[in-house]
């Protein structure tokens, strides 16, 4: 008798450690992966904010030239018009000085002329000078933005570097503990392998223990399709406005909708049991009702043939059992 309590007691052991184990792997694992999508994420950001980055250079190389371009044509217009302007005045004292017999009046009117088409080109080339000097004053504004956009970019491109930096050690030093767990249970196998039938009929003879205590009823009937989840939970794909129902005898603690979820009923069984159903429903009970095994608690919404899904789960306290175990028929 001692030496079988002896033997469960070793089997149990060997089993919590291969489950701890691979419970560390999984979540070791799941770190490196969520890691590894985060240094994909922060790089693809980078790449994006150096396009960015590339493109706002371009742009200011261009606006460089263009007010290069137009600084020369201020140069060029000024230049212009004070060449212009002084044969003006000269050829106006000229005339002024000259005195025009009553013959010479139509060499007189043709000089007049001429004074208006260099007066008329005076105006033109100082209009040009202003617009030309407006033109400048709003590429430089334009300028002056764009450089602004360049520093942020710069911070943006640093901080987002020193992001993929940090993820990369964070992955590296996770990988490396994920590496030792994975070699940890390699070597734990062979050891696994020889205990299994044991370890198989201590964790039937527990279940059959557990299943004494509590049995469960499906909380849907004939559904279009049922899956299970790797937490334990299980998925019921639903068809247009089935009976939802209570999995076992209990009180109805909470009947409501949860922002992420959707809506929710919780179920308290004896001995710390509970049952969570969420999805797409309508309730049909309140917050503190009893309800029996297989009573009608709601019902689901319109939806088409296999989209309605309906999630369940079952605890003690606060940890997640495996539904399954606890059903009157498996799945």
């Amino acid at each position: 008798m001692k030496k079988n309590i002896i033997s469960s007691f070793i089997l149990t052991f060997f089993f919590l450690c291969f489950e701890v184990n691979a419970l560390g792997l999984n979540q070791a694992k799941k770190k490196v992966f969520k890691l590894k999508e985060s240094i994909k994420k922060f790089e693809l950001s980078l790449k994006s904010t150096n396009l960015q980055f590339s493109k706002v250079i371009d742009i200011k190389n261009q606006l460089f030239e263009d007010i290069t371009k137009i600084e020369q044509g201020i140069d060029v217009t000024d230049e212009n018009l004070k060449t212009e302007l002084k044969k003006f005045k000269k050829t106006l004292l000229r005339h002024e000085a000259l005195e025009y017999s009553v013959e010479e009046s139509d060499l007189k009117l043709v000089a007049i002329k001429r004074l208006k088409n260099k007066k008329n080109k005076i105006i033109e080339n100082k209009n040009n000078l202003i617009n030309l000097r407006k033109t400048l004053l709003g590429l430089q504004d334009k300028l002056s933005d764009y450089e602004f956009l360049e520093v942020d970019l710069i911070r943006k491109i640093e901080k987002i570097s020193e992001k993929v930096t940090t993820a990369k050690k964070k992955f590296n030093r996770e990988s490396k503990k994920y590496n030792t767990l994975k070699k940890k249970r390699i070597s734990k196998s062979k050891k696994r392998k020889k205990t299994k039938k044991k370890v198989s009929t201590i964790k039937k003879t527990s279940i059959d223990k557990v299943k004494e205590k509590i049995v469960l009823s499906f909380p849907v009937s004939n559904p279009f399709k049922t899956e299970k989840d790797e937490s334990g939970g299980l998925n019921f794909y639903l068809g247009q406005k089935q009976e939802i129902m209570s999995p076992g005898n209990g009180t109805i603690i909470y009947s409501g909708r949860l922002s992420k979820y959707g809506n929710v009923i919780v179920v308290r069984h004896e001995n710390g049991y509970r049952s969570v159903l969420l999805g797409k429903f309508l309730s049909s009970v309140s917050k503190g009702q009893k309800v029996t095994r297989g009573q009608t608690i709601a019902s689901s919404l319109e939806a088409a043939e296999g989209e309605n899904k309906l999630y369940f789960e079952f605890r003690k306290n606060k940890k997640k059992l495996i539904a399954e175990n606890f059903l009157l028929k498996r799945i």
